[in-house]
């Protein structure tokens, strides 16, 4: 039962083979090519321009999409559902080699650099910036916002989700390295000195003066109060979360030494003598 349509042009090459129901669609293209071979339902669109290329070979459902322009390119081999996208500008470049689906939104910039290669789902934003240097390496999903200014710097490489954020200014200096989810947060000032190394959340909070020497290390979330004057001398070291509260005078004495939650009131006045 290979032709069930009403207008179908099945068969029109004489060198076309099929194993199965390849072509049940009205006013189908599909086999226009003779050398085009295919193993099982390749072409359910209607007016697919599948196979525009004879160079083109396939393993599974390549191209189910209406009006694609997938394989524009003779050169280009795909493994599975590369570009089930309309109107997507996939493939641009002959020489991209993809393993999965790259490039899955519409009017994407990706591959705008030859050399750019890529394992998983780099680019599933829109008018994403992402890999305009040629240089810039990844690992994983490294920039999924929209319109993130992540990796203008050469040098920056990154391990996992850095920059969720849409507007934030993380890795302005080139020396940062963080090992986490150093700055979920919109416009933090996080990581204004350069010396300064995080070992995980460390400064949550939108307008947070955390870190303002540089001298200061805690190893936990030591600041996700807003306005807080924590670490205010240099000489203070922190264990865990020991100024949770807002306005909080806490630590003004440089001699001062605490393990724990000492001070979760509001405007409190401990530490004010050095030799508590």
């Amino acid at each position: 039962m290979f032709q069930l349509a009403l207008t179908s042009t099945f068969g029109k090459s004489l060198e076309y083979r099929a194993g199965t129901m390849f072509q049940l669609a009205q006013t189908s293209t599909f086999g226009t090519n003779s050398e085009y071979r295919a193993g099982t339902n390749f072409e359910e669109a209607l007016t697919s321009t599948f196979g525009t290329s004879p160079e083109y070979q396939a393993g599974a459902n390549a191209e189910p999409a209406l009006t694609s322009t997938f394989g524009k390119s003779a050169e280009y081999r795909a493994g599975s559902n590369v570009n089930p996208t309309l109107a997507s500008t996939f493939a641009k470049c002959p020489e991209y080699r993809a393993g999965a689906n790259v490039e899955l939104a519409m009017r994407s910039t990706f591959v705008k650099s030859l050399e750019y290669r890529a394992w998983a789902n780099v680019e599933p934003a829109l008018t994403s910036t992402f890999g305009k240097c040629p240089e810039k390496r990844a690992g994983a999903i490294v920039e999924p916002a929209l319109t993130s200014t992540f990796g203008k710097i050469l040098e920056y490489r990154a391990e996992a989700m850095f920059q969720p954020a849409l507007i934030s200014t993380f890795g302005t200096s080139p020396e940062y390295r963080a090992g986490a989810n150093a700055e979920p947060a919109l416009t933090s000032t996080f990581g204004k000195r350069t010396e300064y190394r995080a070992r995980s959340n460390l400064n949550p909070a939108p307008t947070s003066t955390f870190g303002t020497s540089p001298e200061y290390r805690a190893g936990a979330n030591g600041e996700q109060a807003l306005t807080s004057t924590l670490g205010a001398s240099p000489a203070y070291r922190a264990q865990a979360n020991i100024e949770p509260a807002l306005t909080s005078t806490f630590g003004t004495s440089p001699e001062y030494r605490a393990w724990a939650n000492v001070e979760q009131a509001l405007t409190s006045i401990i530490g004010t003598s050095p030799e508590y």
